[in-house]
């Protein structure tokens, strides 16, 4: 059995944390080279706690610790001295004095070690770990792939975390009688306050010893004494269990806005007299169930409203280089409005426990064992042990609410496994809910997602209702939609165990706060080094710094963007009244721009304040559709209260409104809302009407008050509406290349002239040809030479699809002559920071800097040119979202190419998909014309100082 934790300032422990020497062992010859004797030569300072990788980036094998040590004299007559690993990442055997001692396998569970016969207290002693820190290939028969790792990889991608290793944990050593205490576990029970005691008692004597075991519980803080008795036994050698319940009078509940903790203080005394051990623990009286569709806290209803992490940390990973991020990253999201923390797929440290113990922060805590195991000789005995390890470590913490087996696994040999160890897990802890596997990717209908406290059975939350959310960003209208209609059509609960939102990081920031910490050699700085290389390298061919000034500009800008987008998701999900809980990324500890802090757990600016109302209980979710509206258009407002029983019952007047640029209100309705008894939908519609905006074009304000009783966060919602699209010049000559009936019937619903052309035609001055697609018959490639000669000759072709050039079979792209070629920017969904320079074909589409997602949102391809020719001129660009260095990608959505006499125009935005049903393509399209229709040259002249050429 595991020692419990003890605070560092109790009498008879010593910490030998600090500076140790490291030498890795690449050769595994170590042990036959007997370096457990003495520290190599060529070892280098080492930080206990922390990882290999902060003294030997990259490697990944076997390294060896060493510390001196003088330990004092146990002052306990036959007593022992054990020594207390909190974690090595991942096998370590230990070696005191050149004695072996152990070896022990996990990389997150502590475990305790009797050195009794081999410390020499008063003298210089040596303590020897050899630390296995497996990669993919088998060391000692073992390989990262068949053994708990969660999602490390010597070979990290977006969303994988770096290969690490070392004594991560801290070690102590400790003076301990011939009787001590185990452990000591507290089973508190909020129906009848009752407190299940449990006592392990260690006799090291030979002989059978009498004793008295005493209890007293007490407030946790400067409270008197509750309850006290003691109970007497005659302890064999080896191991008794003391058990026994401590009745309370009407305990105080722990609650989030009142953690009120208990302490258990147990002690053991010899009848024969001499000095005891004593041990205590914090434990608090709460219940968490899964009842009727909702999570209940201690009988009522509970909205989930959860931070996950990975606690992977700069430079150190497992180990922050500053242990208060601990403290500060928890304080930062209780504020920000979060109840709960789920630490994915590995255990919290410990402190960070305590820390929710007191804060009355819920945790839903997995193995890690949980992600990304593979079948294997040993898969049931590394599946079984860590899932008892995470149990026994922290079930003492009332926090704790929900023990996770698996996430995100697909069904087969892990998820069975899973299945079967139900009742172990309810064996050593009844106390609280256990889930399956977070996002349900095994699709098995026959189990359900969640078992209750006291049970041994899945019984409760069907398949479909465990939810990992990847929203497409930026969030179009049918995206919107979709969210809010999750769990309709089978009428059942959401959980959202997990939201995946990748976006920017700031990657001048991180290089900078990796340069500061004198750590730019570390494994996770290269790899951000190596990613802001190539965005610099865009930076300086495009010219960027008269679109943004700084990186840094772009940067702010962009990552501002990612907490809009959060947002939005954030709004349409608490507008969906069967979500019954859902989960954010805490920090960027997955190299994809997720979470609500940075990779160095600093606040993103823009992100507090929406978060703050986001996450309130009692705000508003406002809808405008379309976000980019036309004149005289149809427009849909909608104004949804999310109310977590924030509101009594009651009646309750609102006020909706319309302002326009003028502060003119367009549109007014007010009505009433009913909070009846009881429990009520989580989300209710106020208004939700079609109106006509006649006003002048500018930005406009949806607006939702409570006249009375109430007031609710995120009141405002702004919306934009766009002035008459231009008017052509009299005698435009427009020429159609290709089949689009879309197309041909927008221009002639507007009147707008044009002719079918074969492209076979010479080009004249003026001319306009829009290219659709290639005739049946002629190849893209010669078809692009024929209008390239138009171009000479005069006229402008503005290419208005990507797709001219897919090649014929459709697997790939050709390329756009000598101009540029395409290739694939971002899969469907994948969230890029799309910008724009002071060009005409922009103009009324706010395109200088960041696109805007309100306007672009529909428009944004999946491909871009690249490899432009050196006198293109760039009038937009993009960069995928979630930088990494070896799936980089940047390209250019519009550009602008001189040629002869005329000119190319190259687009990627997606104009004819959306023509006639969204007012940002209508108006992009009419630009472009508008553009090359113009008499004064410089309108598309790529010389022209409103935008760069490369």
């Amino acid at each position: 059995m595991n020692l419990p934790h003890r605070s560092g300032t109790y009498r008879g422990i010593e910490s030998l944390d600090g500076t140790w020497s490291c030498a890795i062992d690449p050769n595994n010859a170590g042990i036959a080279e007997r370096w457990f004797v003495a520290a190599r030569d060529e070892a280098h300072p080492a930080p206990v706690p922390g990882t290999i990788q902060q003294v030997f980036p990259g490697y990944y094998g076997i390294a060896w610790y060493w510390c001196e040590f003088i330990h004092a004299r146990n002052p306990h007559p036959h007593g022992r001295h054990l020594l207390r690993f909190g974690a090595v990442d991942y096998r370590a055997e230990v070696w005191i004095n050149a004695e072996r001692i152990s070896t022990h396998d996990g990389a997150q569970s502590p475990f305790v070690l009797d050195v009794s016969d081999s410390v020499r207290p008063g003298e210089r002693n040596l303590l020897c770990v050899r630390v296995l820190n497996p990669s993919e290939q088998a060391i000692d028969g073992i390989s990262i792939l068949q053994i708990p790792h969660r999602n490390k990889s010597a070979s990290p991608g977006i969303g994988s975390s770096l290969n690490y290793g070392g004594i991560v944990g801290s070690v102590e050593l400790l003076c301990r009688p011939a009787l001590y205490i185990s452990e000591l576990i507290a089973k508190p029970n909020p129906q009848n306050g009752i407190l299940h005691v449990l006592a392990l008692v260690i006799n090291t004597m030979e002989a059978a010893v009498p004793a008295n075991l005493k209890f007293s519980v007490a407030a946790s803080v400067g409270g008197e004494t509750l309850q006290a008795g003691n109970t007497s036994r005659t302890l064999q050698p080896g191991q008794t269990l003391f058990e026994t319940q401590v009745p309370l009078s009407a305990p105080r509940l722990w609650e989030p806005d009142d953690p009120y903790l208990y302490r258990l203080t147990a002690r053991v005394l010899p009848d024969a007299g001499g000095r005891g051990d004593e041990v205590s623990t914090r434990f608090a009286f709460r219940d968490f169930r899964f009842v009727e569709n909702q999570f209940r806290l201690n009988g009522r209803r509970f909205f989930w409203k959860c931070a996950r992490t990975l606690n992977n940390y700069p430079v150190g990973q497992a180990v922050p280089l500053d242990a208060n991020i601990l403290r500060c990253e928890l304080l930062c999201i209780k504020t920000m409005g979060f109840n709960a923390v789920r630490f994915m797929a590995g255990l919290a440290i410990v402190s960070q426990l305590d820390l929710c113990d007191e804060l009355g922060l819920l945790v839903y805590e997995e193995n890690y064992a949980a992600w990304h195991m593979q079948p294997s000789e040993g898969l049931e005995e590394h599946f079984d042990r860590t899932l008892r390890q995470m149990i026994l470590r922290d079930r003492n913490h009332p926090s704790v609410v929900i023990w996770g087996l698996l996430t995100d696994t697909t069904d087969g040999v892990v998820f069975k496994r899973a299945i079967e160890a139900l009742p172990q897990a309810a064996f050593l802890d009844d106390t609280r809910l256990i889930a399956l596997n977070s996002g349900r990717a095994d699709d098995n209908p026959d189990v359900a997602s969640l078992s209750n406290p006291g049970s041994a059975e899945w019984n409760v939350l069907p398949l479909g209702s465990d939810v990992h959310l990847s929203a497409a960003l930026p969030l179009t209208r049918a995206e919107s939609d979709r969210i809010r209609a999750l769990g309709e059509a089978e009428q059942q609960p959401i959980f959202l165990s997990d939201w995946r939102m990748p976006g920017t990081v700031n990657l001048l920031e991180a290089h900078r706060l990796f340069e500061q910490s004198g750590r730019s050699d570390s494994d996770d700085a290269r790899f951000w080094a190596a990613s802001l290389e190539q965005f610099l390298r865009d930076w300086e061919a495009w010219h960027m710094q008269e679109v943004f000034g700084r990186p840094e500009d772009f940067f702010a800008r962009a990552t501002a963007r990612t907490d809009e987008r959060q947002l939005e998701v954030l709004t349409a999900l608490r507008a969906n009244p069967r979500v019954i809980g859902l989960t954010l990324g805490l920090a960027d500890d997955s190299s994809s721009g997720a979470g609500v802090l940075t990779a160095f757990r600093h606040p993103r600016r823009t992100a507090l304040g929406g978060l703050v109302d986001g996450l309130s209980s009692l705000r508003w979710c406002l809808f405008a559709e379309p976000r980019f509206a036309a004149i005289g258009g149809k427009l849909k407002i909608e104004a949804v209260l999310t109310n977590q029983d924030a509101l009594p019952a009651g009646m309750y007047p609102v006020l909706v409104q319309v302002f326009d640029p003028t502060n003119a209100t367009v549109f007014e309705r007010r009505t009433i809302i009913e909070i009846a008894g009881g429990q009520t939908p989580l989300a209710v519609a106020a208004v939700s009407e079609e109106l006509t905006i006649e006003s002048g074009p500018g930005r406009y304000r949806l607006a939702a008050t409570f006249e009375q009783g109430a007031s609710a966060a995120a009141d405002t919602l702004q919306f934009l509406v766009a002035p008459p699209l231009p008017r052509l010049p009299e005698g435009t000559h427009i020429n159609l290349l290709g089949e689009d009936a879309a197309l041909v019937g927008w221009l002639n619903e507007r009147g707008i002239p044009f002719s079918q052309t074969s492209g076979q035609e010479s080009g004249t001055a003026g001319e306009i040809v829009l290219v659709v697609s290639s005739p049946h018959g002629s190849a893209p490639s010669a078809m692009f030479d024929q209008l390239s000669q138009r171009a000479d000759d005069g006229s402008t072709v503005i290419f208005l699809t990507p797709e001219f050039f897919r090649a014929p079979d459709g697997k790939g792209w050709l390329s756009a002559g000598e101009l540029a070629t395409i290739a694939g920017l971002r899969h469907a969904g994948e969230p890029i920071d799309a910008w724009g320079t002071a060009h005409p074909i922009l103009d009324n589409l706010e395109g200088c800097g960041l696109l805007d997602d309100r306007i672009f949102r529909e428009l944004l391809p999946l491909v871009a040119f690249v490899d432009l020719d050196a006198g293109g001129q760039i009038v937009a660009a993009a960069h995928l979202s979630r930088i990494h260095p070896d799936e980089y990608r940047s390209g250019v959505l519009l550009s602008v190419h001189a040629h002869g006499t005329g000119r190319i125009v190259l687009s990627a935005f997606r104009i004819l998909e959306n023509l006639g049903l969204d007012a940002a393509a209508e108006r992009l399209f009419m630009n472009l014309l508008h553009a090359a229709a113009a008499t004064e040259s410089t309108t598309l002249d790529t010389s022209s100082n409103t935008s760069r050429s490369i």
